[in-house]
């Protein structure tokens, strides 16, 4: 479930702003209509919407984690070493990540985020444990606007499936993830996925067998890449590579297939009175209906409630 603040205490918005990102002091301007701070824990993610109702600058330590947000209304201005931003309601953007201090100005500020960390970023990016470089963000700002909708769009889905709090700690974490690769894909960044010599060499089906009977033997888990090829005992991109070179598909793509089998499974056996779609779809990590209906849609010809009716 999220956790709600609402203060005008300036002392008290600026210890839980610490707390809730770095290390920073406040200080204010003007009238104060206080500061509301939502938080919605999202597995290893978190959901975030700030309001300040008040003009105030701060000057902020680097964070811990990665804060990929959307301006929603007010004004901001961010002053980093390498430039000023300056950012309009709708604007998507890096808020924070880790090594880059960032001193603000803000008024009457609406800002939502998605907050991750290091780890997370790294597991969806496919790092493995031979990549030891920290994955940084190159810009501040998505690669185009059709990014931008992109990400408004990604965050959008999945506030608006999360909302009750009633989702699968499996369909939390995979939500996490879906914003996570999502962030990688509009933002650029230090994230290299280009295959090995060694990578290609240890592309054979053996690897294939390893990590196939890994993620078959698991699918109610939180798998990541980086676990399939440790599992299979070979680096991420040559077990991405296995897959496509001997399936023509990704391992996590495969992940799905399995959960939607074991989905048509119980659909196929559960007692109707006793069950819904939206229940088992959860239980299988597919935190939006819709997007389930259509992949099960695709992969088995018929809708998810005709089977269970059936």
């Amino acid at each position: 479930m999220g956790h709600v603040l609402q203060t005008t205490d300036l002392d008290l918005a600026e210890a839980v702003l610490s707390a809730a990102y770095t290390s920073l002091q406040v200080s204010s301007s003007g009238r104060r209509r206080g500061l509301r701070l939502e938080q919605r824990e999202l597995g290893p993610g978190r959901l975030d919407r700030t309001v300040f109702g008040m003009s105030l600058v701060f000057e902020a330590q680097p964070a811990p984690g990665f804060f990929v947000a959307r301006m929603r209304g007010g004004r901001l201005e961010n002053r980093r070493p390498d430039g000023e931003q300056r950012l309009r309601p709708g604007d998507v953007f890096v808020a924070a990540q880790p090594g880059a201090p960032v001193s603000a100005t803000v008024e009457d500020l609406d800002v939502e985020m998605f907050a991750m960390d290091a780890e997370l970023l790294a597991s969806v990016a496919q790092a493995g444990p031979g990549d030891d470089a920290p994955i940084r963000f190159l810009s501040h700002e998505p690669c185009s606007p059709q990014d931008a909708l992109r990400w408004r769009r990604s965050f959008d889905l999945v506030e608006r499936e999360t909302r009750t709090g009633q989702l699968s700690p499996l369909a939390q974490a995979l939500a996490a993830r879906y914003l996570a690769r999502t962030a990688l894909a509009v933002l650029p960044s230090t994230a290299v996925l280009a295959p090995t010599v060694e990578d290609r060499h240890d592309a054979h089906p053996r690897t294939l067998r390893r990590a196939l009977a890994h993620v078959e033997a698991h699918p109610q888990h939180d798998l990541t890449v980086a676990e399939i090829a440790a599992a299979a005992d070979v680096s991420v991109r040559a077990v991405q590579l296995a897959f496509r070179r001997h399936l023509d598909t990704t391992p996590l793509a495969y992940l799905r297939r399995v959960r939607l089998a074991h989905a048509y499974d119980e659909l196929a056996t559960r007692d109707r009175t006793q069950t819904t779609v939206t229940d088992v779809a959860a239980g299988w990590g597919f935190f939006n209906a819709g997007r389930f209906s259509a992949a099960y849609r695709h992969e088995y010809g018929q809708l998810p409630h005709d089977t269970l009716q059936r």
